[in-house]
């Protein structure tokens, strides 16, 4: 996403846009008196193992200063601490002893303390890097606005970039197994394939079998239920699609969500009669 944007900058800046071009120099720690012109977008972009592999491959294909880290450290001393006041050791779900409640907690140290530490690099890697003018950094992370997006057009644009961008390390991206990697991988990991409701969604259901889909369809709105809220929260979005993650304007379901047991309740009293039927005939 960086790259593209980049991308625009750069031709901006070959068109001769002033603008533009005081603007990049300023950013990119040039003095005032600098005649400096990028000669490719890549030069504009400073600023589990595999995943760690392709993002540095990723890096590197398009000029950004990269920091290998691993997060180890922090998520340690945070459960270190929590042993400290209570005397109690938490395990993700499916450790000895762990169970959802914990397992979710865990996962939220990385996922909360990597923003903080996200900021406090933006904050002083000019700094650490000596860079005329100082400054803070933009700090570009994921949030509930990208939940909310369809995952195949992520994968499509991902397509895209890789070729119009010549970035082949995406296929990479594009074959990786899904995973937010806030718990430990092991061999019956799954995470949820929500390209499947999609799939769903565009009528192929004819060779389920009734239960089959009243589980999944029970599913989607439970795990809709339980996060529909977060959407209140996005700021304005950028109208981009024929859809959008703005609540406000596209989705007009309430965000406090019932327990749909009325509905459930029905669906299942249809779903025995049709199979009594069945095994009647």
């Amino acid at each position: 996403m960086v790259y593209s944007m980049m991308r625009i900058v750069y031709k901006a800046s070959q068109a001769g846009n002033e603008q533009v071009i005081k603007d990049m120099r300023r950013i990119c720690g040039e003095p005032e008196d600098s005649a400096w012109l990028p000669s490719e977008p890549a030069q504009l972009c400073e600023s589990s193992k595999q995943t760690r592999d392709r993002a540095r491959q990723l890096a590197k294909d398009i000029g950004s200063y990269h920091i290998d880290l691993n997060m180890d450290t922090m998520v340690r001393a945070f459960q270190t601490l929590f042993t400290t006041l209570f005397g109690f050791q938490l395990h993700y779900k499916g450790q000895q002893g762990g169970s959802n409640q914990q397992g979710l907690a865990l996962q939220n140290i990385q996922a909360r303390s990597r923003m903080v530490l996200s900021y406090l690099l933006a904050s002083t890697l000019t700094l650490v890097r000596g860079r005329p003018g100082g400054g803070s950094l933009l700090v570009l992370g994921s949030a509930n606005v990208d939940e909310c997006l369809r995952k195949l057009d992520l994968a499509l644009f991902l397509r895209y970039a890789k070729v119009e961008y010549k970035l082949d390390v995406l296929e990479k991206f594009l074959t990786a197994v899904p995973t937010a990697e806030l718990e430990p991988i092991t061999e019956d990991y799954t995470q949820s394939d929500d390209s499947m409701f999609q799939r769903l969604r565009l009528g192929e259901w004819s060779h389920m079998a009734p239960r089959a889909i009243f589980e999944r369809v029970r599913f989607l709105w439970t795990m809709f239920g339980i996060n529909r809220h977060k959407q209140e929260i996005l700021t304005p979005s950028l109208h981009a699609e024929t859809y959008s993650p703005d609540s406000n304007r596209y989705d007009l379901l309430p965000f406090l969500r019932p327990r749909l047991t009325w509905q459930y309740n029905k669906i299942e009293k249809t779903i025995d009669e049709l199979e009594e039927r069945k095994r009647s005939s």
